[in-house]
């Protein structure tokens, strides 16, 4: 079951549920202030990628 979406931008509320439903364990944004707190963790494309080498 998806959780209640909270975005005001159904956009963002479509990139949360997909990120939900395969199992994502973060959210890639540029505008990080944007997400949520305590769904999924955010990061920028840079500490994404450096977390992965």
């Amino acid at each position: 079951m998806l959780p209640v979406l909270i975005f005001k931008d159904s956009e963002d509320d479509v990139r949360l549920a997909s990120a939900l439903r395969c199992g994502a364990s973060c959210i890639l944004s540029r505008d990080r202030d944007h997400c949520p707190a305590g769904v999924l963790p955010a990061l920028s494309p840079r500490d994404f990628l450096a977390s992965r080498t």
